[in-house]
């Protein structure tokens, strides 16, 4: 097994912090793999695989003119992250939905929908920490309105992600 990336340091510290490897999620590259579209939406809501079938994602976008429903079972992760793209906001409870946003300058609110993500909020946290972001719990929805999420929109530092994105892409593939 040759590992070339790790997502995070709550990964490294699984194999005792002996990998002098990148610690970022390799989907953190996909703005480099798509056109960016014009803005078209204001709010993109982006459920986790196992929510997408509660009936509180479609009451979000029915709550916010002008929002999506990104479903994430899409066979495309490239017309996915292009709609992300064209979305002045993301609304998120799929880790990869963040992590698109993230790479896509989109910005974000990490959102709790139910208890059913396996491993809760660790493999977020993973994430987080290597791209040095504060974000620690989600927001727990309670409140269907875009104006109270606002205030709990998130920026990650681009310079950290260009960073990481540097990294991943120095990566010899021919090692594989």
């Amino acid at each position: 097994l040759n590992i070339l990336s790790l997502r995070g340091p709550l990964t490294s510290k699984l194999f005792n912090n002996n990998l002098n490897i990148p610690l970022s999620d390799p989907a953190i590259i996909i703005c480099d793999l798509i056109k960016k579209p014009i803005k078209k939406y204001t709010w993109g809501i982006v459920p986790h695989v196992s929510e997408r079938a509660l009936p509180i994602i479609k009451e979000m976008q029915n709550n916010n003119k002008n929002s999506i429903i990104i479903d994430p079972v899409n066979s495309n992760p490239l017309e996915i992250a292009e709609v992300i793209a064209s979305c002045e906001f993301i609304i998120s409870s799929s880790l990869h939905g963040l992590i698109a946003a993230d790479s896509l300058n989109v910005p974000s609110v990490w959102m709790k929908l139910s208890n059913g993500i396996i491993g809760g909020n660790w493999k977020f946290n993973d994430y987080f920490q290597s791209i040095k972001c504060s974000r620690t719990e989600p927001l727990i929805i309670n409140n269907l309105s875009a104006k109270y999420w606002e205030n709990h929109i998130q920026i990650t530092d681009r310079k950290i992600l260009e960073s990481k994105i540097s990294e991943l892409l120095s990566i010899d593939l021919s090692q594989i």
